[in-house]
């Protein structure tokens, strides 16, 4: 029987951000990812778990509706581990809060996902997530494009491969023009939900209302967490991406691009003004967000990867994700729904 002594504490307040970035943590646990999410009008907590008084682990944990008055929560690309040898029975502890948690929000379910060093340890204890229900407006890719820029921009633009650096100059001699946008983000509003809109429409994935959008730009501006790249030609946009700075890396979040003016290579050259710029705020690394693989069964994302692939990078992978049932008998008539809707 374990000796281990466990708590369980909400956790408020900036040191939360601070222990994110020291434990190389993802995005979507920082306080700017709530803040988009509770102004969508969902739930967002955060809980540490202590074992013997010292921090173990903690998370974000969302609360979205799911059907009839029942809820889903989700943490996304997490928990976090704060030991590289997590025992047994934190992992126990970790579940017996879950449940905890979900049975006072009147959750069917509970999903996370884990770094595959740990996969052992938590299939003892969790499923993994059926390919029939994975994907979600709450769903985070699994798979990153991650390029390293800590090098000198010169020596960064040498290692492109020749066709990327071809495009790069060809965008600049054909009259493409690059903007950063650092202020005023809601005068891009309209342009910026036109072109995610028509990216949208090309790849097959559904957005959030223009509302949503609004407030992520709003809040982000607010908390000086990132910018706009706005590519153009003849003043007409053709491609505005969001990025954020988390850590050492720049996350290319939110991105559209139109189908006009194809010629001018305006993607690349946007991708390469916001590389420069994440250099300027000390990034050391540059993430083109998610990809697809060739397991994968979202085909729309298949261009959209090969894209991000003309740029060097490495393949992260966060992780699996896992499912704890709470309600089963609702938890499998939401699979079942999920199966005839396919």
């Amino acid at each position: 029987m374990s000796t281990n002594q466990f708590t369980i504490n909400a956790i408020e307040g900036p040191l939360y951000d601070t222990e994110l970035s020291s434990h190389n943590a993802h995005f979507a646990q920082s306080s700017l990812y709530r803040d988009w999410q509770e102004n969508r009008g969902l739930t967002v907590e955060r809980f540490v778990i202590k074992e013997n008084g010292a921090p173990a682990l903690f998370f974000q944990i969302i609360t979205a509706p799911l059907i009839g008055n029942k809820n889903q929560l989700h943490i996304p690309h997490g928990p976090i581990l704060l030991t590289s040898t997590p025992s047994e029975d934190l992992i126990r502890e970790f579940k017996k809060q879950l449940i905890r948690i979900a049975q006072v929000r009147q959750a069917v379910f509970v999903r996370f996902n884990q770094d595959l060093k740990y996969q052992n340890l938590f299939t003892k204890h969790f499923s993994f997530t059926p390919p029939a229900i994975k994907h979600s407006v709450l769903t985070q890719p699994r798979f990153e494009w991650v390029m390293d820029i800590s090098q000198d921009i010169n020596n960064i633009f040498d290692s492109l491969p020749k066709d990327t650096r071809y495009s790069i100059r060809t965008a600049e001699k054909r009259g493409a023009e690059t903007q950063i946008i650092t202020e005023n983000f809601l005068d891009h509003l309209d342009n910026f939900y036109k072109l995610l809109n028509e990216t949208a429409k090309r790849n097959h994935f559904q957005l959030h209302p223009k509302s949503y959008y609004e407030k992520v730009l709003i809040e982000t501006e607010k908390s000086h967490a990132g910018f706009l790249v706005v590519t153009s030609f003849d003043n007409e946009p053709l491609v505005i991406n969001l990025l954020i700075i988390f850590g050492n890396t720049a996350l290319h979040i939110f991105g559209g691009s139109s189908a006009q003016h194809k010629d001018k290579l305006p993607s690349y050259l946007a991708h390469w003004a916001g590389i420069n710029e994440a250099k300027k705020r000390l990034a050391t690394k540059y993430s083109f967000g998610g990809i697809s693989t060739p397991n994968d069964k979202k085909e729309s994302w298949a261009d959209l990867t090969n894209f991000k692939k003309n740029f060097p990078g490495t393949e992260v992978d966060f992780g699996p994700s896992y499912d704890l049932p709470i309600k089963r008998l609702w938890y499998y008539l939401y699979i079942f729904r999920k199966l005839i809707r396919r």
